[in-house]
């Protein structure tokens, strides 16, 4: 594309902003480094520069909060624009504007985005820095009190590259906050109280103090000898879910009048050391690859999934279709095209995100989204049942593609660990998947919510309580409080109810004596034919295990015993008594997983209309459909399994009879 047409099309991109064009603007060129992907039209050596200075930054946050802090969830992709003129049109809005910024940062569940123009002499750098700040600190700790938050971010927005790139410097104070301090003092218990919706935070003047205070004050809990690593303690309290003001007294062992006092002390001598980093040879540079020049076409598809992330949807699609239908569109393109319209609710879009992953089988990003719509899909079609098995296999595939491309995508796994979840065969590998995502990303209390399902599921009640018990004190919003309740109450009922179904079974075991069947009916008791009963069935399964019309008991809600004629068993079936709990689905096979005595037990069949359903109960399913079952308990008749079968199970499904929960096997007359 000629310099002319490039300037064109960066004329369309800008008009509805009505600002000016660079006509010089250059060529587009990508640069990864270890921990990001930078795509800009500044000159390579900007853009290298730009990446050592994010490593360096990223290699302090790791020294002061632990490697987990600077290790992100997400990719980040940062845009280094050549001027501001190119930058314009990508900045964001206020009223239909375009606002004076240097660079911004833009946080997302799947991806990080930043924007800046390389000038040392703006505020480019201080914005990245203090906003990837808050993202690390959120990352790491979840909510933190507010003074805390904006104390952190404006002490680490302050780093300064020095002697070519080896030596850092951090926490040097700025003019404008000196200023501030000069002026007036917070009371430390004001400071300490305010959120994000506090007067004093959206106020022009008493915010500036606000923030100027609040760096003073981790300026001093970071420097200060004789306090040493308690921010750091206090930091992990908060993690740990404790109320912020036990967790300061925990963490300082002061009281806040006593730390106003040390505070104003600090700040009346108005001097504010900095900290000198010093770096490897492998810091920086030594992470940051060759640029590689790109298609400005694939520039601006990178450029459309920003104006996407900024709510400029309409531009972004505008941007995007024109790539498309000029042929000039490649699997970035369409795969941003397809996220914008499957967040629209069209079906277009899972087309267009299979074309984008046909043409890019090795991209992680665009796997992990087609995956995810994959898996959004499998919810939709439960009432298919082929379809449902046929997507959900697929989505399964694409996932676990993803996963092995780029194992440290949060939002990805996730994904994978939903669609393992889908049938409830996978629990425990859903699991894995929600403990790493939830370790990779431990403020998304989402991910814990899901991960708490997974436990229940498994019957892991305790485990499911530690991770969701403290969302019940310290979650960030009404709603996944709401959450976690509702789980806990449901892991509770669960929990009783298992425990009175297990009573039950002791009774009907072990005090319920054999009933008197009717006259006229037979009871068999001739040897048992077809396969051994399972290990560790108990003997009144075992002594039922014969062919021939069987008999059962139960004791109704007046204490009543009650008998029960089975279906009768015929030559080479076998019979087990268990708890159903689910039934696993794959094309031309279905496995009915019980648990006989603790254990579980699997029975295949090529389709459930083969298998004999029988319901004596008072409140039958209104289906068997794959998935969860409800832990009803059921007589499960079977035969020995076809050699040569796709898996190994302990028989093929002939009949499954749901039985009252007091329902008890008669034993065979002597």
């Amino acid at each position: 594309m000629t310099r002319l047409l490039r300037a064109v099309a960066v004329v369309l991109i800008a008009a509805c902003l009505r600002v000016p064009v660079d006509a010089s603007a250059g060529r587009w060129t990508q640069v990864r480094s270890a921990n990001f992907l930078f795509i800009g039209d500044a000159a390579e050596r900007d853009i290298r520069q730009v990446a050592q200075k994010l490593e360096q930054f990223r290699e302090t946050l790791t020294r002061a909060f632990g490697e987990l802090a600077a290790r992100s969830p997400v990719p980040t992709i940062v845009f280094v624009f050549a001027n501001d003129r190119s930058f314009t049109p990508y900045k964001p809005l206020f009223r239909g504007k375009p606002i004076a910024v240097g660079g911004f940062f833009n946080s997302g569940e799947d991806a990080n985005y930043i924007a800046l123009v390389p000038n040392e002499a703006d505020d480019s750098y201080t914005i990245v820095f203090h906003e990837y700040t808050h993202f690390m600190v959120n990352n790491l700790v979840g909510t933190v009190p507010v003074w805390l938050n904006e104390g952190l971010a404006g002490f680490y927005e302050t780093f300064e590259e020095r002697d070519g790139g080896r030596i850092a410097i951090l926490g040097a104070p700025s003019a404008q906050k000196i200023e501030a301090l000069r002026e007036k003092f917070m009371p430390l218990r004001e400071l300490m109280a305010v959120q994000h919706s506090s007067p004093v935070y959206n106020e022009g003047d008493r915010r500036g103090i606000f923030y100027a205070e609040s760096w003073a004050l981790v300026h001093y809990l970071r420097n200060n000898q004789a306090r040493p690593g308690q921010l750091s303690a206090y930091l992990n309290q908060i993690r740990s879910g404790a109320d912020p003001a036990a967790a300061f007294t925990a963490a300082f062992n002061t009281t806040v009048p006593a730390l106003e006092d040390e505070l104003r002390a600090y700040l009346g001598r108005f001097t504010f050391p900095a900290t000198q980093f010093t770096f490897d040879a492998k810091t920086g540079n030594g992470d940051v690859q060759p640029g590689v020049v790109i298609p400005e076409t694939d520039a601006q598809a990178y450029l459309a999934e920003l104006l996407m992330r900024m709510g400029r949807g309409d531009e972004a699609k505008a941007q995007l279709e024109r790539l498309i239908a000029g042929n000039a569109g490649g699997a970035r393109a369409l795969s941003a095209l397809g996220s914008l319209e499957l967040s629209a609710r069209h079906e277009t879009g899972l087309a267009l995100l299979e074309r984008a992953a046909a043409m890019a089988p090795d991209d992680a990003w665009i796997q992990g989204l087609l995956g995810a719509a994959l898996g959004d899909r499998v919810r939709q079609l439960r009432g298919d049942r082929a379809a449902h098995t046929d997507t959900l296999a697929r989505a399964r595939a694409v996932l676990a593609k993803a996963v092995t491309l780029t194992p440290v995508s949060a939002s990805t796994l996730v994904a994978l660990a939903l669609v393992e979840m889908e049938t409830g065969t996978n629990n425990a590998a859903a699991q894995t998947l929600l403990e790493e995502a939830s370790r990779l990303a431990p403020s998304r209390e989402h991910y814990k919510l899901t991960l708490a399902q997974a436990l229940i599921a498994q019957e892991q009640f305790d485990r499911a309580t530690q991770v969701i018990g403290p969302l019940m004190a310290t979650a960030s919003r009404p709603e996944v409080k709401e959450s976690a309740r509702d789980l806990l109450g449901r892991a509770a009922t669960l929990r009783q109810a298992i425990a009175a179904r297990n009573e039950r079974l002791r009774l009907a075991a072990s005090e319920i004596p054999p009933p008197v069947p009717p006259r006229g009916t037979a009871v068999a008791s001739e040897p048992a034919v077809g396969p051994p009963p399972p290990a560790g069935a108990s003997a009144a399964v075992a002594r039922r295990l014969t062919p021939g019309r069987s008999v059962g008991i139960m004791v109704d809600e007046a204490g009543a015993r009650l008998t029960l004629l089975l279906r009768e068993m015929k030559p080479g079936e076998s019979r087990v008594l268990g708890v159903f709990q689910a039934i696993d689905c794959t094309p031309g096979l279905f496995v009915l997983r019980l648990s006989v005595d603790g254990r579980p037990q699997r029975f295949t069949t090529p389709a459930l209309n083969a298998v004999d359903f029988i319901s004596y109960r008072k409140d039958p399913p209104t289906g068997i459909t794959c998935g969860l079952q409800s832990a009803h308990r059921v007589l499960l008749t079977y035969r020995a399994q076809p050699a040569g079968g796709r898996i190994v199970a302990d028989g093929e499904a002939v009949a499954l009879e749901l039985v009252p929960d007091t329902f008890a096997l008669a034993p065979a007359p002597d």
